[in-house]
This record gives structure tokens, sequence and C-alpha cells, in this order.
């Protein structure tokens, strides 16, 4: 099968002759049609971090990335029920594995879940870390008339700002920070209200601005209700970190 194959940090090799895996008892194997770069994957690309935990082995020893992909079963292995070849699946591994034509995939509600007919093979990839920002969007307890802040608009903080419309929630004001123009145009073509480049100065005013202030326990903040982190550290931000920010924002 064709595989991608990671040999060193910047240098990725296209092979042809990598053996194709066969399911194990409890896995199907996946026939990829998508598969999804994860940030986690880019960071290895550049210095090897964690390589470790981001490739898998070919029998032939090739390394292959790629952990969030969507395709169709291709084979079913033993002690499987109720999933059959041909279905339509999204798949997420613990490693590597995905920059493959095939991949195996545990059979578990977390691993392997269907996808409708609707719904194409490279948005289907995507399903993982939509599910990230869903999840935070769960968690947070937006009020309605209340501001939100999104800090860094990637695919994860994208999926947050999609997740509060999907769910019915009425925010005031839902403003995305970040220090790339073409992610804050995103962020406002999926339902952003206000975007902020961080480059451009001080974050807190800047958001501040847009909300007003009050009275906070540690003094003066903006009037945010709900702050998501999905950046940690924006490099070229003035000012603190994103959390520090967060922190002084709410």
């Amino acid at each position: 099968m064709h595989a991608a194959d990671f040999t060193r940090p910047g240098s990725i090799a296209f092979r042809d002759d990598a053996t194709a895996p066969d399911p194990a008892p409890g896995e199907v194997v996946i026939a990829v049609r998508a598969c999804g770069i994860c940030g986690s994957d880019l960071h290895m690309f550049r210095d090897g971090s964690y390589r470790d935990k981001l490739v898998r082995a070919t029998a032939e020893g090739y390394s292959v990335p790629g952990h969030e992909f969507a395709g169709t079963i291709d084979a079913v292995g033993t002690d499987v029920e109720g999933w059959r070849v041909g279905e339509r699946v999204v798949g997420v591994t613990a490693m590597g594995g995905g920059m493959a034509d095939k991949v195996a995939v545990p059979v578990n509600p977390f691993q392997l879940v269907r996808i409708p007919d609707a719904v194409d093979f490279e948005l289907a990839a995507t399903t993982e870390p939509l599910a990230d920002g869903l999840q935070m969007v769960r968690k947070a307890t937006i009020g309605e008339g209340e501001n939100v802040v999104v800090f860094g608009v990637g695919i994860i903080g994208l999926g947050v700002i999609q997740a509060i419309h999907a769910r019915g929630l009425a925010p005031a004001r839902i403003i995305a920070v970040d220090v790339h123009a073409a992610r804050l145009g995103k962020a406002l073509e999926v339902g952003a209200t206000h975007a902020v480049n961080a480059r451009d100065g001080d974050v807190f005013a800047a958001v501040a601005a847009i909300t007003g202030t009050e009275e906070g326990y540690a003094g003066v903040s903006a009037r945010i209700g709900v702050v998501f982190d999905c950046a940690g550290y924006i490099k070229h931000m003035q000012g603190p970190p994103p959390l520090e920010t967060a922190t002084k924002a709410r």
C-alpha cells in the first residue's frame, strides 16, 4: 500500500511498498479517503516532538503519521459485531497510521463512528477537533446576552464558535482573538461578531473597548462571561499570554 513515512524533521517520504494491516480481534481496517493534519503533527514535522506517540510503524519500519481520518471499512476482525465492509466511518487512533491507504482501528464509541452519506470524507476527517470545540461549549455556561472571547481561532477555536451557534446559544458578542488575519476573517465568517488581532496592541484594551469595563474582584475587568483558550500561547501576541489576559478580562 501507499504510505507517508516521517523520516526526520522536515522530511516525509512517500512509499508504495508498505504492508497493509490485518485487523486484530476487536478491530476494523479502514480504507482511508481523507486524513487530517493535527497541530501536533506539524510540531513533529518541524522538530520531531512526540514522534513516539504520533506515528505507527509498518512491517517495513516506516513511521506513518495521521490520527484523525475518514474512509470506508475494508476488513472486519474477529469478535466485531454490528459493523460491515463498505460502511462510511470516521476513525481516530491513539497513534498514527492514517496517512496510508489503510489503517487498523479498535471498535469502540470513541475511535470509530459512522458518518451520514451527506457528509463528505474531507469534512468528516475534522470530526475529532470539532468534537473538542463542542465539548468545550458543553462544559461552559454561556448565559443569554453574555460576552464570549475565543483565544485562538484555528480549527478548534472555529469549532467553538460554530458549536455556540449550533446549540442555539445567544451571547451578546463572540470576540475572536488571533494573530492571523485569515483566521480572524474565517472566524467572522462562521459567526464571531468581532475580531481582535493580537499583533496590533494590548488585547485586554481592545476587548474592553468592545465590551466595556466593570469593577471585578481584582480591579477593572472587561464585561466577559466566558473565555475559551484554544491557543495556550500566541507567539506574536503583545502583552501577557492568553491565560493571564483571560483572567484579567474575566
